[in-house]
């Protein structure tokens, strides 16, 4: 039978439970070392209609860095014109020069361009927008760049390339159409 002292009793013990195994930030009354939990008397106070809330105060949360184990990427030793040769069609061959002239007149297929005015970066042959994050170090492959810039080609034309087709409509190799 469960009897008004029991009652003291047994939650007296149950709120004393939740007290030691709940983190709480020492404050007034309460202790806390290493080898202790922390401990706070709580004696009559649950059963009191005015005795005051046992507030839990928490923790902001703190930014976690994530850090993502990832295979290492084998690039290729293709050149960037090598990597057109293999992946875009003959005909398109003169037309990925000129992106490669324009984008990337070095050649260099770990080259990275920009801030562009979105702050975003290009990367690899063709210059990739956001290639970095969108396929990681696999973007300066050059056969990979060339399979992503001929798959834009197929989707858009040469018109992702500025430096080819100019926002202001201009069509100065005859490949804006």
């Amino acid at each position: 039978m469960l009897t008004k002292g029991n009652f003291i009793s047994k939650f007296t013990i149950i709120l004393a439970a939740i007290i030691l195994f709940t983190p709480a930030v020492a404050s007034e009354g309460m202790t806390k070392t290493k080898e202790e939990p922390i401990v706070k008397s709580i004696t009559q106070t649950a059963v009191t209609p005015e005795a005051p809330k046992i507030e839990q105060k928490t923790q902001e949360a703190k930014p976690v860095l994530v850090v993502q184990k990832v295979k290492p990427v084998t690039l290729s030793n293709t050149s960037c014109d090598d990597a057109v040769r293999q992946v875009w069609p003959q005909n398109l061959w003169y037309g990925a020069g000129i992106v490669l002239d324009h984008e990337n007149h070095k050649r260099d297929p770990r080259a990275i361009g920009g801030p562009n005015p979105n702050g975003t970066f290009d990367y690899g042959c063709f210059q990739i927008n956001k290639g970095l994050q969108d396929y990681g170090e696999v973007i300066f492959d050059p056969v990979f760049n060339a399979q992503k810039a001929y798959a834009k080609y197929k989707a858009r034309g040469f018109r992702p390339w500025y430096a080819v087709c100019p926002l202001n409509g201009s069509d100065p190799y005859g490949l804006c159409y």
